[in-house]
């Protein structure tokens, strides 16, 4: 085999993960002028790829690689620092997160320990999501892809080392599987693609690739000095796109993140160390944060998720401060735990593998705590414990009954109204309240879900343009009403609901809709309005007494009475269940707990057990809602 013999250090890499992880720092901060900064991830994982497979082919190539060395080296890399970071996290999360974001934070310190951080993160919600960023440990999903991948690539190469070819054409289906697998899960479900291993597998293999390349050809064979310098400004300047146009809104990871890893190849193959970009990301300036810079991925979440969690009003400025901590805190832990740690005459592969299990074993052991106590709920009085546990496990309460439903058979009960409810996280609520009530025994449900920001429109127009551009693939594949089970569950049905978070462009069209409903199934169709509650923050509501929580009244926004007023102006009284004045009597506040003090909605949309009671007993008196 004709290969490089070692794999020499590169100044420029380190320049690389500076470009890398300053912009993750600067998006979680807020700062919009990276409002692609999420993408520093991705040229983490590409890096990470060819690194690992460098090191690994050129310890093949020697005949000294070793399984347990690699997972010391792994060990001696990765685990100290994070656990340093995980202590300091734990007086903190002590001190400033109430129940049920202890609960989360318990959960996601299990996840950790378990090296399935990813797959915790993608089951509770999005990365863009408010609630994301008042969780401390979110970041270490990427670290969780790469422990995955560490575990089972080391194997793969010791089959394929061999052999240029077998290696080339292997790791070539996998990238190409993967980057296929992730073009179409993030149209289906952008979160599971941004998360789980087998949609994010294809850019470590890009990396893997590079590296195969660089080791297997001899360096005559890459691309000449002009094109070669070309290609790595032409890397560059696909980052800094992405860097600086992606956003939220982006449907990532997907064919979109060909610009962030398809760029960081480019540059990492290309550059040479005369190139005058070379030169810039060699700079002392870059490769010191470079070389910080897991540390620093580390410590700056923690930091912006507990200020977050203290601070009721938060200031750029302050991010500014934050961001210089995480900076000083990271060189310390790169000088204090990380370069010490690395050191196998100050630690053995004994001390390193003893102190990782401890470790491991003692996160998991504070995480199951917190856990199975429910965010160490005891320290609250039983009357603060009964409103805290509200904001527990409010997503599986919400789904669970309406999930079960999905397209169910109806009723063979002759007396029961025949009910198809169509809708979101809205209609869930409303299924509850149906069984939290004695309407569960005049009605029979099959539900069907479309997403709010889809538009629940039985229409032929294309909504394309008034759905948000990360979320209109997944609408298409959704297909909407155009679904053969849910046609015959309309057939069949006495009835049809709709409910969801009304948008004001769907609700200007949603009377048209009803209309066609109406043609296309000959039956009578309800419209459930979108509700509010106003703010809600569990921290004020413990300051309060009973009274002052029963007298509470939250202004409700000008988006959502308007969003009512068109609701009522457009659909007939007999159509349109206006669920606002229902729950608040009013058209422009809303009470936040019942006349018996028991809280209605924990976010200030979706309900709580009390508060779908409370909607079911109102629901109950609208003959209706009931078979005549």
């Amino acid at each position: 085999m004709s290969k490089h013999s070692a794999l020499r250090y590169r100044k420029d890499i380190d320049g690389l993960r500076a470009l890398a992880v300053l912009p993750v720092l600067l998006f979680h901060a807020g700062f919009n002028l990276f409002p692609g900064g999420y993408t520093g991830v991705d040229i983490f994982f590409v890096i990470s790829g060819y690194l690992i497979t460098g090191i690994l082919l050129n310890e093949m190539q020697q005949q000294r690689f070793s399984m347990l060395s690699f997972y010391e080296r792994r060990a001696r890399r990765i685990l100290p620092a994070l656990f340093a970071v995980v202590l300091c996290c734990l007086p903190l999360a002590w001190f400033s997160l109430l129940p049920a974001d202890m609960y989360s934070f318990s959960q996601s310190l299990v996840a950790l320990a378990g090296f399935v951080s990813n797959i915790f993160f993608w089951s509770e919600r999005g990365y863009f999501g408010t609630a994301t960023e008042l969780k401390p440990l979110i970041h270490t999903w990427s670290l969780a892809i790469e422990e995955q991948y560490y575990l089972l690539f080391p194997l793969l190469l010791l089959l394929l080392a061999k052999s240029e070819r077998r290696f080339m054409l292997v790791l070539s289906f996998i990238c190409a599987a993967s980057f296929i697998l992730c073009i179409w899960i993030t149209a289906l479900h952008a979160d599971s693609a941004f998360y789980l291993l087998p949609t994010r597998l294809w850019q470590l293999m890009v990396g893997s690739i590079v590296a195969g390349l660089m080791f297997y050809r001899p360096e005559p064979q890459k691309p000449a000095g002009k094109t070669a310098c070309l290609l790595a400004w032409c890397g560059l300047a696909m980052l800094l796109y992405a860097i600086l146009y992606f956003s939220h809104d982006t449907a990532f990871p997907g064919i979109a993140a060909v610009l962030p890893t398809l760029g960081t190849a480019l540059l990492i193959y290309n550059l040479q160390p005369h190139f005058a970009l070379a030169r810039l990301l060699s700079l002392p300036l870059f490769t010191g944060i470079g070389l910080i810079s897991y540390s620093l991925y580390l410590w700056h979440q923690p930091l912006f998720a507990f200020y977050r969690h203290l601070t009721a009003e938060q200031y750029s400025w302050h991010y500014a401060l934050l961001i210089v901590l995480s900076v000083v805190l990271a060189y310390l832990s790169w000088c204090y735990i990380e370069q010490p740690w690395r050191n196998k005459q100050r630690f053995s592969r004994h001390t390193v593998f003893a102190s990782a299990l401890s470790g491991l074993l003692f996160i998991t052991a504070v995480g199951f705590a917190g856990w199975y106590s429910n965010g160490f709920m005891a320290r609250y009085t039983a009357a603060d414990q009964a409103l805290l546990q509200n904001f527990i496990q409010v997503d599986n309460y919400n789904a669970a009954k309406f999930d079960a439903l999905q397209l169910a058979e109806f009723s063979s009960d002759g007396g029961k109204l025949k009910v198809i409810l169509i809708g979101d996280s809205y209609a869930k609520d409303l299924v509850n309240a149906v069984y939290s009530s004695e309407l569960q025994q005049h009605v029979s449900l099959s539900t069907y879900q479309i997403n709010a920001d889809c538009g629940n429109l039985y229409l032929p127009d294309d909504f394309s343009l008034q759905v948000k551009p990360a979320m209109r693939t997944r609408c298409k594949a959704m297909a909407w009403y155009d679904n053969a089970q849910l046609q015959q569950r309309m057939q069949q049905a006495d009835v049809i609901w709709l409910s969801s978070q009304w948008h004001l462009w769907v609700a200007q069209r949603v009377a048209q809709s009803v209309q066609q409903l109406q043609h296309d199934f000959a039956k009578p169709v309800l419209v459930f309005g979108s509700k509010k509650f106003g703010t809600v923050s569990a921290k004020q509501l413990l300051e309060m007494t009973l009274a002052q929580r029963i007298a509470l009244r939250n202004p409700l926004s000008t988006a959502q009475q308007q969003v009512q007023a068109v609701m009522r102006q457009e659909l007939p009284p007999q159509q349109f269940v206006d669920l606002s004045t229902l729950l608040c009597n009013s058209e422009s506040q809303c009470p936040l707990f019942t006349a018996d003090g028991e809280l209605l909605s924990h976010d200030g949309e979706h309900l709580t057990p009390a508060g779908a009671k409370h909607l079911g007993s109102l629901l109950y008196q609208d003959i209706r809602l009931q078979r005549q």
